[in-house]
């Protein structure tokens, strides 16, 4: 069985590799009309806010590019100060992000289920960051790594979202069903996840 460290120098790798594809593949939403989206069903509902999507996309990609980089312990221990700025520009792509969400989830695909879960989404995004940035204002170390953390569990829901759409289509569900599954899904989960890792964490430390 790997060693604790092991696992999650694979498991950063893993999620740093989904998230660098995710970002890739988003870039096109910052140029490509809403009309060359390929769910005709979503086309309307993405051109009533392009702005929001592309502010959306700009700051998830950024966020999706930096988020790994925050849990590599060569950069916190060697680079403090690189640690630190690429931290400040993680939070502020969140925000970015966040705003282009608030702005999309009004007109979102899947009606007022979709609405409430990507608006969620995004308080919990924009409210975890914020707890993150005030937790190593106050040197609170320990507190300021689990954060964020969840943080990137949220962010990490753009790639979640996108492996649990098609499968849930692929079981029967209707696209518009499914996506109203994984407007909440595609984060709660992760949360979850990131909890019982944390929870992990802190018993394996306590023995």
């Amino acid at each position: 069985m790997l060693k604790q460290s092991a696992l999650a120098r694979t498991l950063i790798a893993l999620v740093a590799l989904l998230a660098l594809i995710v970002a890739v593949l988003s870039i096109s939403h910052l140029y490509l009309p809403a009309t060359d989206m390929q769910f005709v069903q979503q086309r309307a509902a993405f051109a009533e806010a392009l702005w929001a999507i592309r502010l959306h996309a700009a700051g998830g990609i950024l966020a999706l590019l930096l988020g790994p980089l925050q849990f590599v312990s060569a950069i916190r221990t060697r680079r403090p100060g690189v640690h630190r700025w690429l931290g400040r520009c993680y939070l502020a792509a969140i925000a970015i992000g966040a705003i282009g969400a608030f702005g999309l989830a009004p007109s979102a695909f899947g009606g007022l289920a979709s609405t409430l879960g990507f608006s969620f989404l995004a308080i919990f995004w924009v409210g975890s960051a914020a707890t993150a940035y005030r937790c190593i204002r106050v040197r609170d170390i320990d507190a300021h790594r689990r954060w964020m953390m969840r943080t990137f569990a949220l962010t990490f829901a753009a790639v979640t979202l996108r492996i649990e759409l098609p499968i849930l289509m692929a079981i029967g569900l209707e696209h518009e069903s499914a996506y109203r599954v994984v407007a909440w899904l595609s984060w709660l989960g992760n949360l979850v996840l990131m909890e019982f890792w944390l929870r992990r964490e802190r018993s394996g430390a306590s023995t």
